[in-house]
């Protein structure tokens, strides 16, 4: 066991992790024909250096810079003031200090891609990666090197598919949502408000043992249009549906699925359409299988919801995404989605309907393996009667 992992068990993986991420990226890279990619995504960074914490450190004026060309070893460039902490987290051992305040600096990464002759060069452009550096700096770096494209398909090719060890965050994080619902549902009563019962369930999330975590609540006859919102001071009233969507973090991988409960008695309604969900749900797990693409996942469960008459009203835009580092990472799981499913990958499937009593939809989260899908959300699907 290295220093950085004794320092910072459970935030940093084995150098060798890191050094197989590496060579998966520069294989892909190579793949692709590019010479180099330069990524400023925390996320990104953080998954490729060991540098990092569950949520996103740094300063928008000190952005730390990673660049991995496809043939040497990559150089890792931060602010000056943040050498030493880099240094002693980072699994890359070329660390690099930049006194520029406010900028990228340009100049210097510019030159280290000269230096190795890398002409052909991949930037965060597109496919949900979140720079760090501001969009004029990456313009004016871009200019200086021979041909600029887009380098996220790459980096999402080798980071959708995950290693044994990243996998058993994810698993770690499911089990402590799961703890967190069987926990937390029971305690909501008529009268609290919506964020305090949110708040009651994000304590039950660090009280199983997640590093961070979050908690989306709705409620109300007539109010489950209300999705990815902000939870209100509404009290909850005997007979609502309180619909929950939650994820713990662990070592900075995300769970991420839903669930309900009803204060008092379920309706007859409310009971029958959950099932229907559900039985929609379970149709879209087991069509996760390595060798199919997303969009076909998608139709099958389209198929599914239009067989049971259910409108897919939640109009989430898609049917599931890829699950990770960050709460919602590619593929989705929508009909325009032409990835393939691998093994390796984690994938949430989450078809959903609401109507004037509740949103109806159990997200689960799903490994693809060989021997076929293995779900990691293992609370009840339900709806619990408090």
């Amino acid at each position: 066991m290295t220093a950085a992992e004794e320092t910072w068990p459970g935030l940093r993986f084995p150098d060798e992790e890191y050094a197989a991420r590496n060579r998966r990226l520069r294989s892909a890279l190579a793949a692709a024909e590019l010479d180099a990619v330069v990524l400023s995504d925390d996320r990104v960074t953080w998954w490729l250096t060991g540098f990092g914490d569950v949520a996103p450190i740094g300063s928008a004026a000190r952005p730390r810079i990673l660049v991995l060309p496809a043939r040497s070893e990559p150089a890792f460039f931060v602010h000056r003031s943040t050498l030493r902490c880099v240094a002693e987290m980072s699994a890359v051992p070329d660390v690099r200090g930049y006194a520029a305040l406010g900028a990228a600096p340009v100049a210097e990464l510019s030159d280290f891609l000269a230096e190795r002759d890398c002409r052909r060069v991949g930037f965060e452009l597109a496919g949900e990666l979140r720079p760090a550096m501001a969009a004029g700096d990456i313009a004016a770096l871009a200019e200086r090197v021979e041909e600029a494209h887009d380098g996220s398909p790459v980096v999402w090719s080798v980071r959708m598919v995950k290693s044994k060890a990243e996998v058993e965050r994810i698993r770690a994080a499911c089990q402590v949502t799961t703890r967190a619902y069987a926990r937390g549902l029971p305690s909501l009563r008529p009268g609290m408000t919506e964020r305090r019962a949110a708040a009651i369930l994000k304590s039950a999330l660090a009280d199983e043992g997640a590093d961070a975590g979050w908690c989306w609540v709705a409620s109300g006859r007539g109010e489950f249009d209300r999705i990815d919102g902000v939870v209100r001071e509404r009290a909850l009233e005997a007979g609502d549906l309180v619909f929950v969507d939650m994820g713990a973090n662990v070592g900075g991988y995300w769970a991420d699925f839903s669930r309900a409960c009803v204060l008092g008695r379920a309706t007859p309604s409310m009971r029958r359409l959950q099932e229907l969900v559900a039985e929609v749900t379970d149709h879209g797990v087991r069509a996760v299988v390595p060798g199919t693409t997303a969009g076909e996942v998608a139709r099958a469960v389209g198929d599914a919801m239009a067989e049971r008459g259910l409108e897919f009203s939640s109009r989430a835009g898609r049917y599931g995404h890829g699950l990770g580092l960050s709460v919602t990472e590619p593929p989705n799981i929508w009909v325009d989605d032409g990835t393939v499913i691998e093994t390796g990958m984690v994938l949430t499937i989450e078809p959903g309907t609401w109507t004037q009593e509740g949103m109806f939809h159990c997200e689960q989260d799903v490994l693809v393996t060989d021997a076929g899908p293995e779900v990691l959300s293992l609370a009840p699907v339900e709806l619990t009667e408090v």
